[in-house]
């Protein structure tokens, strides 16, 4: 049995993240890069979805992920949100995208390359056919498109592999399946719409990694985040658009705290089109930047980056910001269980009022007129 380093992230949101930052949070020597990232966010809402059963818009509220401080915005393969948006940025992390055609003349199945690969010390994320996966049927779900997981560890005993991935109703957690189950899964990848390239990613921790902290930079990226820049925002947009014009769809996008805006009205955008439920992605990875966004003071204070009196700022900032938008969260929850337009208004009210706070408390916090 192996098992490579894999500790519970910040961030579980979208599974680019969560993985990523499972492997990352795991070596303290990558925290300096890690808090100097995970700051700046944007989501490129499609504004002309629909209700139809049959249209790829019914279901795809948004068509961009949500943080994207090292986001280079290029097309890829579409292998998760390009793994780690823009990770071959990341000094701590090496990942190689390798096509199955490949895999499959190097191992003779799926799980002599998962062993191959952990043995020397890669994590494995990819595609996969997870109706072929017991734990994924008991949680009811199945994907046409093809559904992303990683591959941490093995155990040659009990003939399973250990990966982790939103089960239970969405909870990011550690699973396992047996061989036969990620071979199947594995091999059934060709039958999936999505990706049209067929390929699994590789990805090690480079324990040679080095990254030199610069305070000014993380100012920067703050006060981006505070006023967006409209400009990179339709740059952004344009691009966007390029990559979604075969079918059809129509973007806007929102950066900072713009997003605030964005959630209320995504919120009515979903009543118009008389949806039964809200989407609750986004409010979920809002959620998950507040914490981020805590923690990532506390680790400044700590490393003597920032002064100790912002420990009081950021106690400000839990109750006022953190929490609202924790508040807003599980309203949409309370709504989704009992539909009543005045949930609606207060959880309007309570973004607006962590907008406000939020834009007060970081200018504090990092001294930024």
């Amino acid at each position: 049995m192996k098992k490579l380093p894999f500790t519970m992230p910040a961030i579980t949101s979208f599974p680019a993240y969560a993985d990523a930052l499972a492997i990352l949070t795991s070596h303290e020597e990558s925290f300096d890069w890690l808090y100097s990232n995970y700051i700046k966010i944007q989501v490129n809402d499609i504004v002309n979805r629909t209700n139809d059963p049959n249209d790829a818009m019914s279901f795809a509220p948004f068509t961009s992920s949500f943080f994207c401080d090292f986001d280079t915005r290029r097309q890829a393969n579409v292998i998760g949100d390009n793994f780690f948006l823009g990770g071959e940025r990341c000094p701590f992390l090496s990942i190689f995208e390798i096509p199955t055609q490949f895999i499959d003349k190097i191992a003779s199945n799926f799980c002599d390359f998962v062993r191959m690969a952990v043995d020397n010390d890669y994590y494995i994320f990819g595609y996969f056919d997870v109706s072929q996966i017991e734990v994924y049927r008991q949680n009811n779900i199945h994907d046409l498109f093809g559904h992303q997981f990683m591959i941490h560890g093995y155990d040659n005993d009990e003939k399973c592999i250990f990966f982790a991935d939103f089960l239970d109703k969405g909870k990011f957690r550690l699973a396992k399946c047996s061989y036969s189950q990620i071979d199947a899964a594995y091999t059934n990848m060709s039958e999936l719409v999505i990706p049209l390239i067929k390929s699994i990613v590789a990805i090690k921790y480079n324990e040679q990694g080095f990254y030199t902290f610069d305070i000014l930079h993380i100012k920067e990226q703050i006060a981006s985040y505070i006023t967006p820049n409209l400009h990179i925002a339709k740059l952004q947009n344009d691009y966007t658009l390029t990559m979604f014009t075969p079918v059809g769809w129509e973007t806007e996008t929102y950066m900072g705290v713009d997003i605030y805006d964005y959630l209320v009205n995504f919120i009515y955008k979903a009543l118009d089109l008389q949806k039964t439920s809200i989407d609750l992605h986004h409010f979920h990875a809002m959620f998950d930047h507040k914490n981020m966004m805590l923690r990532r003071v506390d680790y400044f204070v700590q490393k003597g980056y920032l002064p100790r009196d912002v420990i009081v700022l950021n106690r400000r900032y839990k109750s006022d910001v953190r929490d609202k938008v924790l508040m807003a969260r599980n309203l949409v929850i309370k709504y989704n269980l009992k539909p009543d337009l005045r949930i609606i208004k207060v959880i309007s009210a309570l973004l607006s009022e962590a907008r406000e706070q939020e834009i007060l408390l970081l200018k504090k916090i990092y001294n930024i007129e």
